[in-house]
């Protein structure tokens, strides 16, 4: 989860996940990124209507097409526990590794963008390591 699109924070993380992709994919994970924030416009908040084509420009430009992004509601950042107390309409910046069986390997919030890309790929490669050891038993 991120606050929202084209701000520093949020782009700054979602070139640096963009940049690690093939890693993460070569350790079996997928990447999706979610925000109940909208996009940015000029330092202002773009409208609801024109959020979802912000987000795709900003899939394009910032993550080069390497992941998704979507725009979630707040039902979903409340069930996830991730609403920026600053602003509760819009999600924390807030990363989870979730195993296939549904197992929250890690769940880490913290507002420095890139604490998130080190934590989450050094989870999944251990999940992956881990999971290599157990089947080469």
């Amino acid at each position: 989860f991120f606050p929202a699109a084209y701000t520093k924070g949020c782009t700054i993380e979602t070139a640096a996940f963009a940049e690690k992709a093939d890693e993460f994919k070569a350790a079996g994970a997928t990447l999706v990124g979610l925000t109940a924030g909208a996009a940015m416009a000029y330092g202002k908040m773009v409208n609801a209507s024109d959020n979802l084509a912000r987000l795709a420009e900003f899939s394009k430009e910032h993550c080069r097409d390497k992941f998704p992004i979507a725009a979630v509601e707040a039902d979903t950042v409340k069930a996830y526990n991730v609403v920026l107390g600053q602003k509760p309409d819009w999600s924390d910046r807030t990363s989870y590794v979730i195993a296939p069986d549904g197992k929250i390997l890690l769940a880490h919030t913290d507002m420095q963008p890139m604490s998130h890309i080190e934590k989450t790929l050094e989870t999944v490669k251990a999940y992956k390591a881990a999971h290599a050891a157990h089947a080469a038993h």
